[in-house]
């Protein structure tokens, strides 16, 4: 029976109810990290050549490489963010803007890094100009970053195994000035300074790959702890009236259903009741509720109000959940608790009445008065 039959089962439902003992502080983000690497740029795309001189025209090489990323453990907890950073090249990797002496314009490397799951960060990682007879080259490369926040796109990060990302690089070279048609090289080197002649136009010196790390940091919240007792999880409570007699003032029992889960853990939030058994006989407070932050509870009372004698007994199935407006779906996890109700009741005993009391007096005496003067006879 679920928790909308308000009538038979007697259960007063409020949006909010419940004392919260304490507004503990925000809670905290737990990182989990994953790394790794691969060569963006190798072989024949390491080096391009620019002879046309309009600054509106370049050449470029894009070389795509997957990147495999392992998915967040959602045994780990509630995830609500992932940045992910892609950095490439390190101080002994150059990029070079090569050319005879009257060649002018400039490299570039680029890089978009894509997947599922909102993945799209794209940027410039390097670039450099030749603006005289000395050719140039940089290893000051950089990052590109990207945060995801997104309940929906961070579904796709969940899961046992691989996310597939792509990592496509674009290097272009841009001449602009130099006259004939001689070429600005754009390259990927291990070596820096000039390697240019003036009467010639050589390639990029001692190519090497471009490699780039990449890593994805997880932010997650462990997962809220529902329990009936404060300082150990208690799933399962059971509350016993005992024996009352009807038409009796009973005392109502209290009871709390606390957020055991540390400053690192996600709130909880109780979604559905459902019942069973004599529920006409008792009545609770106890109602649906949102975002019980760590540390927390709220606190609820049961009482026994049967229409007659006998024995009974209700259970109440509690749903509960990581909060619902927290993180990545996929990754909520949902509890159960369960609420057991006793209670006998009996029938009042018959008192008499003082009249009766009175009578039933008069007749013993008469009846000790004949049988006292039976005894002298």
């Amino acid at each position: 029976m679920k928790i909308g039959t308000f009538k038979s089962m007697r259960l007063i439902s409020y949006a909010l109810v419940g004392l919260v003992a304490s507004t503990p502080a925000q809670a905290l983000f737990i990182n989990a990290t994953v790394t790794g690497g691969t060569p963006i740029v190798t072989n024949g795309n390491r080096t391009v050549s620019d002879n046309n001189i309009s600054t509106s025209v370049s050449v470029s090489k894009t070389q795509a490489t997957n990147a495999t990323i392992s998915q967040f453990d959602a045994s780990q907890g509630v995830l609500v963010g992932v940045t992910t950073t892609l950095t490439a090249g390190n101080n002994t990797t150059y990029l070079r803007a090569d050319g005879i002496n009257a060649a002018r314009g400039s490299a570039s490397v680029d890089a978009s890094w894509t997947g599922s799951g909102g993945l799209n960060a794209s940027g410039n990682l390097n670039s450099v100009n030749k603006t005289a007879n000395a050719d140039s080259s940089d290893n000051s490369w950089n990052a590109l970053s990207q945060t995801i926040t997104n309940g929906a796109n961070l579904n796709s990060w969940v899961g046992a195994g691989n996310l597939i990302s792509t990592i496509n690089t674009t290097i272009t070279a841009n001449r602009i000035s130099g006259g004939g048609s001689i070429s600005l090289v754009a390259g990927i080197s291990s070596v820096s300074g000039n390697a240019t002649t003036a009467a010639s136009n050589t390639a990029t010196p001692s190519q090497t790959n471009l490699t780039a790390a990449y890593s994805v940091v997880y932010n997650y919240l462990e997962h809220a702890v529902a329990s009936f007792d404060g300082g150990s999880t208690l799933t399962s409570l059971d509350i016993d009236f005992g024996t009352i007699v009807l038409g009796d003032l009973v005392n109502s029992i209290s009871f709390d259903i606390f957020n055991l889960v540390g400053v690192n853990g996600v709130a909880l939030d109780l979604t559905s009741i459902s019942s069973s058994g004599d529920t006409a006989a008792f009545m609770t407070d106890l109602g649906f509720f949102s975002d019980l932050v760590h540390g927390a509870h709220n606190s609820y009372s049961a009482s026994f109000d049967p229409a007659s004698a006998g024995t009974f007994d209700a259970t109440y199935l509690l749903t509960l959940s990581d909060d619902d407006a927290t993180g990545a779906s996929a990754s909520r996890h949902t509890y159960s608790l369960e609420l057991h109700l006793t209670g006998t009741a009996v029938n009042p005993t018959a008192i008499p009445e003082p009249s009766m009391i009175a009578l039933l007096g008069a007749g013993l005496l008469s009846l000790f008065g004949f049988s006292r003067r039976s005894s002298l006879k």
